[in-house]
């Protein structure tokens, strides 16, 4: 009897487990995500051919040395709420390497990858006069990576990106101290590049300390 599976074609699909995994493996760190983050912001500006801009980066540090928050701020291209959706996808072509840009790689990782490895996170983007939030996590319950539109309006703000990552409990690793963490993102070699081209900036809340107070330092621009 001859098969009559004969022929049948079909989509090679990832395995949910696959994604979590090559998120830990490109981002292990608190370090590690500001590197991909901050270089993600860069490709922005650099697909506008556009010399300068600002990134901002804001971390908020806990007793003990773990963090609660980052936050990468740009005022780059921003996205439409189709390409934010593609840039979601596994393995698509959302850089502007494809294109001929003179950005870092060809499937545009990072955004999600930072996000998927630590727990959950919020990329909000504006562009041409719209706001587009959506909420990124890792479910661990159906142990898949999912996205959720909580935001879709108008917006007079200018064009840019902000990404927010929330570490889930034992997933964000230690936090260096203002100082400590400045230093090494001067020096780190994926970033110097990146420095002499942008104003990035790096600010720090701290809580829980001496006093129980907050504290917040003021910006300062990496060189």
């Amino acid at each position: 009897m001859t098969d009559t599976r004969i022929g049948t074609q079909g989509d090679i699909e990832v395995d949910p487990r696959v994604v979590k995994e090559q998120a830990q493996q490109t981002v292990r760190s608190l370090l590690d995500a500001v590197v991909e983050l901050v270089t993600n912001s860069d490709d922005s500006y650099r697909r506008m051919d556009l010399a300068g801009g600002k990134i901002k980066i804001k971390v908020r540090r806990l007793k003990g040395g773990k963090w609660s928050l980052l936050q990468i701020e740009d005022y780059a291209q921003g996205m439409t709420i189709e390409t934010l959706i593609e840039a979601l996808k596994y393995g698509t072509k959302s850089s502007g390497f494809s294109t001929g840009s003179s950005v870092r790689g060809l499937w545009g990782r990072g955004m999600k990858e930072t996000i998927i490895s630590f727990g959950s996170g919020e990329i909000r983007t504006y562009k041409d006069g719209r706001e587009i939030g959506v909420k990124v996590w890792w479910d661990s319950v159906k142990r898949n990576a999912r996205w959720e539109i909580i935001e879709n309006n108008n917006s007079t703000a200018n064009n840019g990106t902000v990404v927010l990552v929330f570490p889930e409990e034992g997933a964000g690793g230690k936090c260096n101290e203002f100082e400590s963490l400045y230093n090494y993102l001067c020096n780190h070699y994926a970033l110097r590049g990146i420095l002499k081209d942008r104003t990035v900036t790096l600010e720090m809340t701290s809580t829980g300390g001496r006093w129980g107070k907050a504290r917040a330092s003021s910006p300062k621009i990496l060189k």
